[in-house]
């Protein structure tokens, strides 16, 4: 039987017999010392085999980064650069988030960008992975141009108005 982890539960269980471990948990529960996030990034464990086909749809990370996310958070483009401090640049970016005061709408080209994405990826994970493209920034309720484009769709991700 397959499993599923939150890693720092498991992380939080074990801890108390490792001191490699508990250093490991204090660094994810640590705070920035600038922004307000910490270092926690939600990663899973697995054991076994997780019975996933037909329920899933896989896409590599370089068809993704080929497609373009640059346009939708161009600080993407610097992470290639910075390597080792991509902690710390997530942390950053996610600060948007805690502290936005006002925020554009997303015009078409971020759109257009990020249904470009979701469309390689099959049924029924086009317009969530779109969606979730869309979300790695703060966006205005309601935003006319992600409304507009996502009520011509159907759950495949097929445009209704043009087939």
């Amino acid at each position: 039987m397959g499993t599923f982890f939150n890693d720092l539960d498991l992380i939080e269980a074990f801890a108390k017999y490792d001191n490699d471990l508990a250093d490991f948990k204090r660094l994810r529960q640590k705070k920035h010392s600038t922004y307000s996030g910490s270092f926690y990034f939600g990663e899973y464990i697995s054991q076994g085999a997780l019975k996933i086909a037909g329920n899933c749809s896989i896409v590599s990370m370089q068809d993704i980064v080929d497609a373009g996310p640059f346009l939708l958070r161009p600080e993407f483009g610097e992470f290639a650069i910075k390597k080792a401090a991509w902690a710390n640049e997530v942390i950053a970016l996610r600060q948007t988030f805690y502290h936005c005061q006002s925020t554009p709408f997303a015009d078409e080209d971020e759109v257009e960008a990020a249904m470009h994405i979701g469309d390689m990826y099959e049924p029924p994970w086009k317009v969530p992975m779109a969606l979730a493209f869309l979300a790695l920034k703060p966006r205005r309720v309601p935003d006319r141009c992600i409304i507009k484009t996502f009520r011509q769709l159907d759950i495949t991700g097929q445009s209704v108005l043009f087939p």
